[in-house]
């Protein structure tokens, strides 16, 4: 058996890593693979135990890749490397409501973690701030979503967006919100500050429905972007809080600012009117 010195190169890309006897194993990113190592001991033949019985091989797997350098002589060499492989994350993105109507944004890891490189860096955009550098797993709390959220677009998306990356890359998971399929059934299932009121829907080509705060009795007016008043009037009472509607078959398509205002609350939303 020799003794002289043997050398595995692992390739990839245009970049190389030349290992050592001192050196038995190496970890690569899985998008890496495959890549070629080598062994930069010249001898008369080679013999891998992968059959292969040239000074380098292509492997798309992990695991024990062992050469048989045979010089002059009948003398030969046996040395081997270990070949592991990280992985990116690939997370998705939960969501559900508390009993006080705070949104609650859960991250989830999906496949096999196993051999995920670490650390995880994550950073949640949401429509109104971005956090770095949350540790992953946390749960983001969104505080009374319906309320700070929905205020003014009421039928709009709100889409929450958590990046998480690591050495071996990076992945992204969406979570868009609609606030008339979240909010109008969690009303009915919290305790609020204040009454909602919601309008739909919106776009409109005639009928215009709209929930009100149970016991109200309220006036309305619609206005066009000059702020004239094009239609006013009463909504009446809605002592068990069902809907009302309103007719705006006759005006012209377009945009139009809807206001309601009784003696406890006034809200305005912005309404488009179209065509069939």
């Amino acid at each position: 058996m020799t003794l002289r010195f043997l050398i595995f190169s692992i390739m990839w890309l245009f970049a190389s890593l030349s290992l050592s006897q001192s050196s038995r194993s190496v970890t690569v990113c899985a998008d890496s693979l495959p890549i070629i190592i080598r062994t930069d001991i010249q001898g008369l033949s080679y013999l891998w135990n992968t059959g292969d019985t040239t000074d380098s091989i292509q492997v798309s797997d992990t695991g024990q890749y062992t050469v048989t350098v045979t010089f002059d002589l009948g003398q030969d060499h046996i040395d081997s490397i270990y070949l592991s492989a990280l992985y990116p994350p690939i997370v998705d993105l939960s969501f559900t409501f508390d009993d006080s109507g705070n949104l609650m944004l859960e991250p989830q890891l999906l496949g096999d973690t196993t051999n995920l490189a670490s650390p995880l860096f994550t950073t949640w955009i949401t429509p109104l701030n971005t956090y770095n550098k949350k540790p992953f797993g946390t749960v983001l709390m969104v505080p009374k979503f319906c309320l700070n959220y929905c205020s003014d677009s009421l039928y709009g998306n709100h889409e929450f967006r958590i990046i998480v990356e690591n050495l071996c890359g990076i992945d992204t998971a969406i979570q868009v919100i609609n606030c008339e399929d979240e909010c109008w059934p969690l009303y009915s299932k919290i305790t609020i500050d204040h009454p909602p009121f919601l309008v739909w829907p919106n776009p409109s080509s005639g009928v215009l429905y709209q929930s009100l705060p149970k016991g109200s009795n309220t006036r309305y007016e619609l206005l066009n972007p000059k702020g004239c008043v094009v239609k006013s009037g009463y909504l009446g009472n809605s002592d068990d809080g069902t809907d009302t509607l309103l007719d705006l078959s006759e005006l012209p398509d377009g945009i139009y600012y809807y206001r309601v205002q009784s003696n406890e609350y006034e809200f305005t939303r912005k309404i488009l009117k179209i065509s069939e």
